[in-house]
C-alpha cells in the first residue's frame, strides 16, 4: 500500500516509517516547512518526502494541504494531536481512495482532553489522582497541586498543546485558575502523585484489543518528572487491562498509550492521559517485537490478526541519548536535593550508569538500527553541528549583549537620567519591571512612571510566589496586568531603564533611536544586570526583586544630588529609620 505519514520529523514518525517499509509498503514520509529533512526521510523504508504546513499553527493551511496531496495514496497516517484534528475535520473531503488512520470525532473528545478522559476514567472506576474539576472541589485536594490543561484551537487556526503546573501554595493556586480562566482554557487540578511514569500500549479493533504491551520508565526529563529518555519493557497484565477498560468505554478503535503514573507510596498506577496516537517511545516496542503501525495498517487494510497477541520480549531498554539521556544528566548534575518531593541519584552513580549503558546487550536506541543506519548517522551529525552553532550562539550573544551595556556607559553623560517620565522594561513586564513601576509609584513625590516587557501578549498576571516576594519588600502586585511596549510609550518616556543586556538588545534592535535616553538599572547600585526571578528559587528570586529596589534607591538619592538642565532631578528616597525626607527640583 502506498501510505503518506505526517510529521516525520518526530520519533512516533521514524517508528512508523521504519515498521511500515519494512511490512513492504511504500511510504511518503512529509515533515513540517522550514524544518531540516529528518532522518526518517533518509531511512532505507522511505520512498519519498514532502513538506506540509504545521498543523500546530495552522489547521487550516494543514487541511487544504491534506486534501491536495492525498491524491494517489492509500492511507493517511497523522502523527501529532494537531495533524490528528486537522485530518478528522476534513475526513468527507479526502479522496475517495484515501483512508484516514485516526480515531472517531467521538473518541477525539477524550484524547485531546484531559478533563473528559479523566471524568471518564473515574466514572469506569480506574484509579485517578485526586482531581478537582472546579473551585467548589479544591477543599478536598491537598498540596502539592498538579494543574493540567486541554488542548485548544486558537482563534487564529492554530493547536497550543495543554500544559501542566506545578503548585505548592493554594493562593497561588487560585492565581493560576484565574489567569487560566481568562485566557478561556480548559483545565483540572489534580494531587501530586510521587512516582514514576508507566505505560500500556494497545491496539483495538472494533471492540477486541488486538495487541498489547507494556513499559516502565527508568529515566525521566528532567529526573522528577516528564518524558522518558531510558525505558524497559515489562508484562503487567493489571496495567494492560486497565488501559483497555478505559479505551473500551471511549469505544476507541486503533491504537494509543494509555499513561499512568506508578505511585512510590502504595506501588498503584493512577490515570494521567490518553495519547491517541502512536507515540514517541515507539521504538522500545519496535525492538521488543510489538510492531503496532504494521498491525494498525493491516487493521484498515481489511485483514487485522484474528486473536489477540502479547508476544513480545520483557527486558528490553530503549534510550533516547540525545538530547534525552544527556538532558537527564545535566537534571541530575544540577540538583541541590529532593525536586516535588523525588530525590535525585547520586551524580558519580548517574555518571557511570550513562557510560555503562552502552556496553549492555539488551539496551537498544531510538535513532540506531544495525540495518537502517542513516538515520542514526544523519541525526548524529546534525545533533553535533546543531550543539556547536548553539554553544556558539549563546556565546556570541552573550558577547553582543556584554559589548552593548559597555557602550551604554560610554553613550551616557555623567549627569543623571531625565525623570519626568520614566520607563522600566524587561522581557515579559510580569516581575522586574512591575516590581520596579509599582515601587517607584509608591514613593511620596516621585514622578509617576510606565512599565512594559516585550514579550507579545499583554494582560498577563503577575505570577503568585512574586507577588507574595513583592509583599515582603512593601510592594503590592496583585491587581499589575502586563503591557507589551509600542512606539508611543517609548516616543515619550526621557528615561528608560532596562534590567539586563537582553532587554537592551531588544530595545535598541526595535527602537533604535531610544539609544540615547537608555539606562541599566543595576548599574545605579554598583552592580551589572539583574537576574529574572520568574525561575529562579525562592531566595534568588528574592534577591533579583531587592537589587530592583535598592537601584531605584541609588537612582533617586543620585539624581537629587546633580540636577542638569532639561531634565527632573528626583529626589531621595531613603528606607527605614534613616530616611532624611525627600528633596525634588525640577527644571524644564
Amino acid at each position: 500500500m502506498r501510505i503518506l505519514v505526517t510529521d516525520a520529523h518526530e520519533l512516533a514518525g521514524l517508528g512508523a516509517v521504519r515498521s511500515l517499509g519494512r511490512a513492504g509498503h511504500s511510504v511518503i514520509a512529509a515533515y513540517p516547512e522550514g524544518l531540516p529533512r529528518p532522518a526518517s526521510t533518509y531511512s532505507r523504508y522511505c520512498r519519498a518526502c514532502r513538506t506540509h504546513p504545521d498543523p500546530w499553527l495552522s489547521q487550516a493551511r494543514f487541511s487544504h494541504w491534506l486534501i491536495d496531496s492525498a491524491a494517489g495514496v492509500d492511507l493517511v497516517l497523522p502523527i501529532t494531536e494537531a495533524a490528528i484534528l486537522a485530518s478528522s475535520s476534513c475526513r468527507a473531503q479526502l479522496p475517495p481512495a484515501a483512508a484516514l488512520v485516526a480515531p472517531t470525532a467521538e473518541s477525539l473528545e477524550y484524547t485531546l482532553s484531559k478533563r473528559r478522559a479523566t471524568a471518564r476514567a473515574l466514572a469506569l472506576g480506574i484509579p485517578c489522582p485526586r482531581t478537582a474539576f472546579s473551585r467548589e472541589e479544591l477543599s478536598r485536594l491537598t498540596s502539592p497541586y498538579v494543574v493540567r490543561t486541554d488542548n485548544r484551537l486558537l482563534s487564529d487556526g492554530a493547536y497550543r498543546k495543554g500544559r501542566n503546573w506545578y503548585v505548592e501554595d493554594f493562593a497561588e493556586l487560585l492565581d493560576l485558575l484565574g489567569e487560566l480562566t481568562d485566557n478561556g482554557e480548559q483545565w483540572l487540578v489534580q494531587e501530586h502523585i510521587v512516582g514514576r511514569g508507566t505505560g500500556a500500549f494497545l491496539l483495538r479493533w472494533r471492540g477486541e484489543t488486538l495487541l498489547e504491551f507494556a513499559h516502565d520508565r527508568i529515566h525521566e526529563v528532567p529526573f522528577y518528572g516528564g518524558v522518558s529518555s531510558l525505558r524497559k519493557s515489562v508484562r503487567d497484565a493489571a496495567l494492560t487491562a486497565a488501559g483497555a477498560k478505559l479505551l473500551g468505554g471511549i469505544g476507541y478503535d486503533g491504537a494509543a498509550m494509555v499513561e499512568f503514573r506508578r505511585s512510590h507510596l502504595d506501588q498503584v498506577p493512577y490515570f494521567v492521559e490518553i495519547n491517541g496516537r502512536l507515540w514517541g517511545s515507539l521504538a522500545l516496542a519496535l525492538h521488543a517485537g510489538a510492531d503496532f503501525p504494521a498491525r494498525l495498517i493491516d487493521c484498515y487494510a481489511g485483514s487485522p490478526a484474528r486473536r489477540a497477541s502479547t508476544d513480545y520480549a520483557a527486558g528490553i531498554y530503549c534510550r533516547n541519548v540525545y538530547p534525552g539521556e544527556l538532558d537527564y544528566l545535566r537534571s541530575v548534575l544540577s540538583a541541590s536535593g529532593p525536586v516535588h518531593g523525588v530525590h535525585p541519584p547520586r551524580r558519580l552513580k548517574a555518571v557511570m550508569e550513562f557510560f555503562t549503558l552502552f556496553f549492555r546487550p539488551h539496551v537498544h536506541y531510538d535513532y540506531f538500527w544495525m540495518r537502517d543506519p542513516l538515520p542514526w548517522l544523519w541525526y548524529g551529525i546534525r545533533s553535533c553541528g546543531r550543539l556547536v552553532r548553539s554553544r556558539w550562539s549563546r556565546w556570541r550573544r552573550g558577547a553582543r549583549q556584554r559589548a552593548l551595556l559597555r557602550d551604554l556607559a560610554r553613550w551616557q553623560r555623567p549627569a543623571p537620567p531625565d525623570l519626568r517620565k520614566v520607563l522600566f522594561l524587561c522581557y515579559g513586564n510580569i516581575c522586574r519591571s512591575a516590581f520596579a513601576g509599582a515601587y517607584w509609584n509608591q514613593l511620596s513625590g516621585a514622578p509617576p512612571a510606565q512599565s512594559a516587557g516585550f514579550y507579545p501578549h499583554g494582560n498577563r498576571r503577575t505570577p503568585w510566589r512574586i507577588c507574595r516576594l513583592s509583599q515582603a519588600l512593601g510592594v503590592e502586585l496583585d491587581a499589575h496586568r502586563s503591557r507589551v511596549i509600542d512606539a508611543t510609550t517609548i516616543e515619550r518616556a526621557t528615561a528608560i531603564f532596562v534590567m539586563d543586556g537582553e532587554n537592551l538588545e531588544d530595545l535598541l534592535s526595535g527602537f533604535p533611536r531610544s539609544r540615547e535616553k537608555a539606562w541599566l538599572l543595576g548599574s545605579f547600585r554598583g552592580g551589572g544586570a539583574i537576574r529574572d526571578p520568574y525561575l529562579l528559587p525562592e531566595a534568588q528570586a528574592s534577591e533579583s526583586l531587592r537589587q530592583v529596589k535598592e537601584s531605584i534607591d541609588a537612582l533617586l538619592g543620585g539624581a537629587a544630588s546633580a540636577p542638569h538642565a532639561g531634565a527632573a532631578a528626583a529626589g531621595r528616597h531613603s528606607r527605614g529609620a534613616a530616611s532624611e525626607g525627600a528633596a525634588h527640583q525640577r527644571s524644564v
